[in-house]
């Protein structure tokens, strides 16, 4: 039979495994990875359009490696948007016009 600190120190390392599992394995987590990793083509972007006075018809055009999960389109205004799916029909998306995720 296991002592009482013994059982304590299990079970405090179970919850915190488990904790773990959740913080992990929730839509927030992946897409706020999502949104971190999109920064860098955010910065990239911007800096495109400062120099050549628009932005970009592809990632690629501008050599900027598009990320895993994360998609760009031009639009006709002349901004663009960046997205990733959350599930099926359903989308995270950054507007360039006011520089936001919705």
């Amino acid at each position: 039979m296991k002592s009482k600190p013994a059982l304590f120190i299990a079970s405090a390392v179970v919850l915190v495994f488990v904790a773990i599992l959740v913080v992990f394995a929730t839509p927030g987590w992946r897409n706020h990875q999502l949104i971190r990793r999109s920064q860098p083509v955010l910065v990239a972007l911007e800096s495109y359009r400062q120099q050549h006075g628009a932005y970009p018809e592809s990632l690629s055009a501008a050599k900027i490696q598009e990320p895993e999960e994360l998609y760009y389109r031009r639009e006709a205004d002349g901004s663009y948007i960046l997205w990733f799916g959350l599930r099926l029909g359903e989308s995270m998306t950054f507007h360039s016009a006011d520089h936001t995720w919705r």
